[in-house]
């Protein structure tokens, strides 16, 4: 089970399974532009603020997954990632975290996967989770 955690932002060929699923969406002109535009709307801060316009970010997303293909949308969104050159990508691009973020501070998925990571009964349970749970039916439809 511990094999699938450390491995699981690659595919079985060895590629990064976010990168594959930016590209496919990138040569999908929809997916690529509605992609750009939520990014846009989730990393540009409000007039007058430190932070981004919430709503138009949640609005630009809501587009995004209602106007492109679940092939490409969820590929994109819900790619798994691993290691901290991915997760930083992710977090400021893929998922930016305006749309997830409290102002608050609360925790966000990457922090707590690391904390997951850490326990050992939490690892084994999100390795089973990642087993048999994740979208990977999906992904392969994009490739």
């Amino acid at each position: 089970m511990a094999s699938i955690v450390s491995a699981s932002s690659l595919s079985l060929d060895g590629q990064n399974q976010c990168l594959k699923a930016a590209q496919d969406c990138g040569l999908f002109e929809k997916c690529g532009s509605l992609r750009s535009e939520y990014v846009v709307a989730c990393t540009k801060r409000a007039p007058g603020s430190a932070h981004c316009n919430r709503q138009k970010c949640h609005r630009a997303l809501r587009r995004f997954l209602e106007r492109v293909p679940a092939e490409y949308s969820l590929g994109v969104l819900f790619c798994p990632c691993t290691d901290a050159l991915c997760g930083e990508r992710r977090r400021k691009t893929i998922v930016p975290s305006c749309s997830y973020q409290e102002r608050e501070g609360k925790p966000n998925c990457l922090s707590l996967e690391a904390y997951c990571m850490k326990d050992e009964l939490c690892r084994s349970r999100l390795a089973d989770f990642q087993y048999n749970c994740h979208p990977s039916p999906c992904l392969r439809l994009a490739a």
